[in-house]
């Protein structure tokens, strides 16, 4: 479980799981941010990991960026850090929804642009997020 707030003029944070490395960013001009409904308040979110490669977002004003970090065995690295330019699978799924006695209820299911860029979450909004461990390239 990772919590982050927005620091004052913070405009993201680095976090460091054990695979994957994870820019939170709270920057306003973002895509997602630039709705009618968007708040002014500072960002924040938990995020929740539930499985290898699956997490769970709520907060308000965040966005995320996973990036999968190499095993030390790996000689090419290129391909993991380009992976988002390659365009290269990176989501199997990101959900909206919420629990309802404790099962997840899957309320809109975001494609394309809502998947594709920084996964965000405005007041209120949880996201089930489940990666892609596999880029094509091993």
């Amino acid at each position: 479980m990772y919590a982050k707030i927005q620091e004052e003029f913070a405009m993201n944070k680095y976090i460091k799981l054990p695979k994957y490395h994870m820019l939170a960013d709270f920057t306003r001009t973002r895509r997602f941010f630039m709705s009618k409904d968007r708040t002014d308040t500072r960002g924040r979110g938990i995020l929740v990991q539930t499985g290898e490669h699956e997490f769970y977002l709520a907060g308000a004003n965040i966005g995320l960026n996973f990036i999968r970090r190499p095993e030390p065995s790996e000689e090419n690295l290129y391909p993991i850090i380009s992976s988002r330019q390659a365009t290269q699978l990176n989501y199997l799924s990101v959900e909206e929804g919420h629990f309802e006695n404790g099962e997840w209820v899957v309320d809109f299911c975001r494609n394309g642009d809502q998947a594709n860029y920084d996964l965000c979450v405005r007041d209120g909004e949880i996201v089930r997020i489940r990666l892609n461990p596999y880029l094509g390239y091993e």
